[in-house]
């Protein structure tokens, strides 16, 4: 009989360890899928915050040519600068829309910001034409023409500012709506690692504390 609750007590004993060790290693590995899940989503969001700063820095330059030009009058360098700001936005763009592809919601919020794109490109060709009947009018001294060259391309300045304005704002609305995420997700993950780390000291105690216990002998 004795022998008998002996063995029980050890095999008790020993189920509560490894009780004990299964749940620690259940703990771990849920907290490590956690966390891995967490910092995928920050290095996301940091990559869209990253992609969309270059897209919008090549937003604003995509607008200086047509606002130069007005200063210099020099049409045939704006044109040049112009072209190499669109392709630089265009490589940005791309790149923003892939850092998006994931996200049908967030894609087509981006995708909305960027439709004013047409209208910034439409009024940079507005002043670039305007700039050239200038030049003609002032060939022919036709003074009237000028001003009222000079008239249309100040205008198309104007809504080339208010296009750029209306996009670099949404798109500033999602760059900051993404650091807040990355920076929770970020935070989250750092949580999840420190409470694996008191959970599994408490396991490890308690499974200290069941280890004395056997070596004790039996406990019935």
């Amino acid at each position: 009989m004795k022998n008998r609750s002996t063995k029980s007590g050890l095999l008790f004993s020993a189920a509560v360890g490894f009780g004990l060790v299964l749940a620690m290693w259940a703990s771990v590995f849920v907290s490590v899928t956690t966390f891995e899940m967490r910092q995928r989503e920050g290095v996301l969001g940091l990559d869209r915050v990253r992609a969309l700063s270059d897209t919008m820095a090549a937003l604003q330059a995509l607008g200086v040519p047509g606002k130069d030009v007005l200063e210099d009058w020099d049409l045939p360098r704006a044109e040049r600068d112009f072209a190499r700001a669109q392709d630089a936005l265009a490589r940005s763009a791309a790149a923003s829309a892939e850092a998006f592809a994931g996200d049908p919601a967030l894609l087509a919020q981006y995708n909305e910001a960027m439709r004013t794109l047409i209208i910034m490109t439409e009024r940079t060709g507005a002043i670039f034409a305007a700039v050239e009947r200038r030049k003609e009018a002032q060939l022919t001294r036709n003074e009237p023409e000028v001003r009222e060259a000079s008239d249309v391309a100040a205008v198309a300045v104007a809504q080339l500012d208010q296009a750029f304005t209306q996009a670099y704002s949404l798109l500033r609305v999602l760059q900051v709506q993404e650091s807040r995420g990355a920076e929770a997700s970020l935070g989250q993950g750092t949580a999840v690692l420190v409470r694996t780390k008191w959970a599994t000291g408490a396991l490890l105690l308690l499974i200290a504390v069941a280890v004395k216990v056997t070596s004790r002998g039996p406990i019935f």
